[in-house]
């Protein structure tokens, strides 16, 4: 009752006894607030042009720092190797707001989880299955760390050799890239990295590990270390005059600048090519296709063996037009000859492989480098070698017409080399293989760390989602295609022992050389 009389005063203007002096104080606070907040408002305004201009400065300056030392593996804003310069299009010069934009973008995105695998993609070979004979030269190439171990020390040593430092810590892999690499180089290694860890998830140990993406050892065995050890560096080459450790190349998951597939692909393309002609038809020369143009007096020596041989010069710019197909460079269209040869170019070089999955018998000119698998390969079983003494160095030629017609001669064991490489690759190098390879050699390094490896300072955490974000399209079908045919395994190979017999029964190079008196006798008897 009492509170609908209070309303009907209100709504006839009139006031509730003793409620004057409580609508006049109402009324004094109201006044005193408004002359107030005039004051307060402009305190306000002050207050914020000098607060808010330094906050946003700071972030300003902080993002523009963050920008300035940005990096990523496909070579944004970093310079060039400086022991090896090459053109890097997306170097400081070329980086801009818009890339940094995309950076970040993709940062975000990182954690995505990439699409289940299906069931044909889960590995079902045997369980003890024996790893390749050519594994237990990961023992040889870590024996220098051995009696000291792989210290953080030695860590930082290799530091100014390296491209870029990867660290693998609790299954995250993250990186600090210092230089960039030729092409995409970096790229597809880091994939490859990334790939390993899917297929064994929660097996790959932590480790610490510094990584040059050029052609040449850098870590000479004549080198003073003190009383260190070596630094480890790992690399796609190496020789017996160097501690670089050789690891599987870009190439094995793609090389879209020259419009290779991932390497069991590619591999069975070649080998599909190659089975529509036989032997006995195909063009009995020895056949190379490459650049001479790269340093190598051998192959520039090379260009002018035409006799019993066809070498042709690879331009890959004038092969690069527009809707063009690169169809003489073909590696599937180079295999209508009874011979191959593999030149070494600046180095070692990555066509080794592709040249021996024709099988055609291939002929090894005087290799000095080195990769991962070339040392399980024996010669005249696997390959024909050809080695001028230094008395004919300049004879060249005429080797390889030894080799020639020595396989024209014996046919069916010129044959048989031929099958024997060819059948190397499909059993030895096959991608289980090859990550089963990376797997143990990041296994036996981890095992002589002598500490636990911790993610770097300005290292960033890279994951499949992240490079597939920031990747061009031309890259990113590539690198599908390699996780497309990634087959997930729980249970690795088995590694072999290390036994001197088993490492000098199968040092390609000591064979080599026992082997070879043949080919300088021959060019002797022609001089």
């Amino acid at each position: 009752m009492k509170r609908t009389l209070t309303r009907v005063r209100r709504f006839l203007g009139m006031r509730a006894p003793g409620s004057a002096s409580r609508f006049k104080k109402a009324e004094l606070h109201s006044a005193a607030r408004l002359r107030s907040w005039p004051l307060l408002y402009y305190l306000g305004i002050l207050l914020c042009l000098i607060l808010i201009p330094p906050l946003v400065f700071n972030k300003t300056a902080s993002v523009r720092e963050e920008m300035l030392h940005a990096a990523t593996i496909f070579g944004d804003n970093v310079d060039p190797t400086p022991w090896h310069w090459h053109l890097n299009p997306l170097g400081p010069e070329a980086f801009n707001w818009k890339r940094y934009l995309k950076i970040k973008q993709c940062s975000l995105k990182s954690w995505i989880l990439p699409p289940p695998r299906t069931l044909s993609s889960v590995e079902m070979r045997p369980k003890n299955t024996s790893c390749p004979q050519y594994f237990q030269w990961i023992h040889s190439d870590l024996s220098p760390w051995v009696e000291k171990g792989i210290s953080k020390s030695n860590i930082e040593m290799a530091r100014e050799h390296a491209a870029f430092r990867v660290t693998i810590v609790k299954g995250n892999l993250y990186l600090n890239v210092y230089y960039s690499c030729v092409q995409t180089r970096a790229l597809f290694t880091v994939w490859g990295l990334l790939l390993l860890l899917e297929k064994y998830k929660g097996l790959v140990p932590d480790v610490d590990l510094m990584f040059d993406c050029m052609d040449r050892p850098l870590i000479e065995k004549t080198q003073n270390f003190s009383y260190q050890s070596p630094p480890p560096l790992f690399r796609y080459c190496s020789t017996k005059s160097h501690y670089d450790i050789p690891f599987p190349d870009w190439s094995f998951w793609g090389w879209k600048e020259t419009k290779l597939e991932p390497w069991d692909q590619q591999r069975e393309k070649i080998v599909k090519a190659s089975a529509m002609v036989q032997w006995k038809d195909k063009i009995a020369k020895a056949f190379w296709r490459g650049n001479p143009d790269v340093g190598s007096p051998l192959r520039m020596q090379l260009i002018e063996c035409q006799n019993r041989a066809e070498v042709q010069n690879q331009n890959w710019a004038s092969q690069q037009p527009a809707g063009q197909e690169y169809d003489a460079s073909k590696l599937e269209n180079q295999c209508k000859h009874r011979y191959k040869i593999y030149a070494e170019g600046y180095a070692w070089s990555v066509s080794f492989k592709y040249i021996m999955a024709c099988g055609s018998p291939t002929l090894v000119i005087s290799p000095r480098f080195h990769d991962f698998f070339m040392r399980g390969l024996q010669p005249w079983v696997h390959y024909i070698p050809v080695r001028p003494s230094e008395i004919c160095a300049q004879k060249l030629c005429r080797s390889i017409d030894s080799a020639v017609k020595w396989g024209e001669s014996k046919p069916s064991k010129a044959v048989a080399v031929g099958k024997a490489g060819e059948e190397f690759l499909r059993t030895e190098l096959n991608m289980n293989n090859v990550y089963d390879y990376m797997f143990h050699l990041i296994s036996e390094y981890a095992r002589l760390q002598t500490f636990k490896p911790v993610v770097p300072e300005a290292a960033e955490v890279v994951t499949e989602s992240y490079i597939l974000c920031l990747a061009e399209p031309q890259f990113r079908s590539v690198l599908q295609k390699s996780r497309e045919s990634l087959k997930v395994g729980f249970t690795p190979c088995i590694m072999p022992q290390s036994t001197k017999e088993i490492l000098q029964d199968t040092d390609w190079a000591a064979k080599e050389h026992a082997t070879v008196e043949w080919a300088e006798k021959e060019c002797e008897k022609h001089g």
